[in-house]
């Protein structure tokens, strides 16, 4: 089952205490080896779609990372800051989730 540990770093908390919510961003702790390849291949212009557990839709526009700021469709910012927050609850604590 292909799936994505994420999780929020200790700096990034701290750092987006500083500089606001723009400078939130959720890592990409682990991955399913078929999904890495298709992380690969995003960046900024070519951000990936991405379903979490089938429920919570978010884009991803880097390698290691899941940015506030590529949050672009509807829904996506609103799904991305729920997440968020709750990883950054426990900072530096992986979850697995399942990926769509």
């Amino acid at each position: 089952m292909p799936f994505v540990s994420l999780k929020v770093t200790p700096k990034v908390v701290k750092q987006a205490k500083k500089q606001g919510p723009s400078a939130r961003q959720i890592a990409i702790h682990d991955c399913s080896p078929e999904l890495r390849s298709r992380i690969d291949s995003a960046n900024g212009a070519n951000r990936l779609p991405v379903r979490i557990s089938g429920e919570f839709e978010l884009a991803v526009g880097d390698n290691y990372a899941i940015w506030a700021t590529h949050q672009a469709e509807p829904g996506q910012l609103l799904d991305f800051e729920n997440i968020y927050e709750v990883l950054a609850r426990r900072p530096d604590r992986p979850v697995k989730f399942k990926w769509d």
